[in-house]
């Protein structure tokens, strides 16, 4: 593909790679052997392959000049690579300011101790980076999870939006899940059209559960009945965090059952289940699915150990649907539509489905969350029902929301940082415990603007975990 001078495939833009090896870089996460170490033993490598994925080895000025505090990567290519020390201390951000402006194809740096940096520290850098980047140039600042259970990183990146675009995230994951994930987080020089909203610091966070790390389901090929949905989750996924959060005959909830996945773990688990649905074809493929997996007994003087009640309903209703239950549940698992991304006709996804005749949204209600298209709006409601849910919990309660961040138009809408911000924020009604990855490596990739510009195929999603704030 590279130049495309065999006049196969498009003309490569962004760097000197072949097909195969952009698509593979696409993928949102990645697993190697971290050793000892907070980063991979091959990191020096693992930059490498950043630097030749977002440069070309020259281009009509010269070579390609890369900026970084990164040791040890050698030449890559002849590309002029350009060391500077610590990224936020003074002298490097008075050197960035003596790089003539729009000079430089690309920066990738390394950054630590997030929870030490003032933020006013993090817009003199950022705004040094996006000083020194040519136009549309990309830049990639890899950080690590810390032990401390604030979301630093989610904070970072949220103020870095003020000088740069965010456009994506990358996890480098560790395959023994001994250590925390290392961001990659992908800035691009060009206007962020998002509202430059903060990610507060008042989020209040209590002691993080033990919980996976990250998931990496082998679900079975679903079944006819269930591609019906377009958003559907493994139950293997949902069993391992009901082990997790639940003991036996707990009730577990689901405010937006689907088609039931939540109920049927719930069931194989000796827990008992109630989920709401708002679609009609979809309450009746739960109810299917459900009855399967726990039939009706109608013998007299017996009746099943477990319950899996499933109600026809709107999930904004759930504090008066399941009023009896009130203090009952404790746990409660539940997807929300990924905001309207379901809306989005040039899809890859919505054109395989719409070339199979499937559903290419929930529903055409206006009740259906999945057709909100303002996002603030979205985000509000989803607290709302959330908070919702609050009460009919136990004093132990947990609640895991699945949900992962979605790009439009070239820049990342952080869905599921935002859900954090609002649910544990000084005025919600829960804390913050943690997360755990769901991991999809079943997934073929997309070509995503290949040749043009860097767009991930999103394979990660996180199962953001709460405790019920009393």
């Amino acid at each position: 593909m590279a130049g495309s001078k065999s006049g196969k495939g498009p003309v490569n833009n962004l760097n000197d790679l072949d097909y195969k090896t952009w698509l593979r870089f696409q993928k949102s996460f990645d697993r190697y052997e971290f050793g000892t170490g907070q980063y991979p033993t091959d990191f020096e490598n693992i930059v490498r392959e950043y630097i030749r994925f977002f440069t070309k080895k020259a281009y009509e000025s010269g070579p390609a000049v890369i900026l970084t505090n990164i040791r040890g990567i050698g030449d890559i290519d002849g590309r002029t690579i350009t060391m500077v020390e610590d990224p936020f201390s003074s002298k490097v951000l008075n050197s960035f300011h003596e790089i003539n402006p729009a000079s430089v194809d690309y920066v990738i740096l390394q950054v630590h101790r997030l929870n030490e940096k003032d933020p006013s520290d993090t817009n003199n850098l950022l705004s040094s980076i996006a000083n020194a980047l040519k136009p549309s140039a990309y830049a990639t600042i890899f950080c690590h999870e810390i032990s401390d259970p604030y979301p630093y990183i989610w904070s970072f990146a949220s103020s870095c939006r003020k000088s740069l675009n965010l456009c994506d995230e990358k996890l480098l994951l560790d395959e023994k899940k001994d250590n925390l994930p290392v961001y990659a987080l992908q800035f691009r020089k060009e206007e962020d059209l998002l509202p430059k909203k903060e990610f507060r610091h008042e989020i209040k966070v209590a002691k993080i559960l033990t919980s996976p790390q990250y998931i990496i389901p082998r679900p079975p090929p679903r079944k006819k009945e269930e591609f019906k949905h377009p958003a559907k989750f493994p139950e293997e996924l949902i069993e391992e965090l009901i082990l997790s959060f639940t003991d036996e005959d707990d009730w577990v909830l689901d405010v937006m059952a689907g088609t039931g996945s939540t109920l049927v773990a719930a069931y194989k688990k000796n827990r008992n289940g109630v989920g709401i649905e708002l679609c009609q074809e979809f309450y009746n493929i739960a109810k299917e699915r459900i009855n399967k997996a726990n039939p009706p007994v109608r013998l007299p003087g017996f009746e099943c150990p477990y319950k899996s009640e499933l109600i026809k309903g709107d999930a904004r209703n759930v504090d008066t649907l399941l009023e009896e239950k009130k203090g009952q549940i404790r746990y409660c698992i539940t997807s929300p539509p990924y905001w309207s991304m379901l809306h989005n006709p040039g899809s890859e996804g919505q054109r395989e489905r719409r070339g199979k005749g499937l559903k290419l949204t929930y529903s055409e209600s206006e009740e259906d969350l999945g057709n909100i298209h303002n996002y603030n709006q979205f985000i509000s409601t989803l607290k709302t029902i959330y908070e919702n849910v609050a009460p009919l919990l136990t004093a132990d309660g947990k609640l895991t929301v699945i949900v992962k961040n979605v790009k439009r138009n070239g820049s990342l809408y952080t869905l599921a940082w935002d859900l954090v911000d609002e649910l544990a924020g000084p005025d919600g009604k829960y804390d913050y415990i943690g997360y755990t990855l769901w991991c999809q490596d079943d997934t073929g990739l997309k070509p995503f603007a290949i040749g043009h510009h860097w767009v991930s195929n999103i394979l990660h999603q996180y199962c953001l975990h709460f405790s019920v704030r009393r």
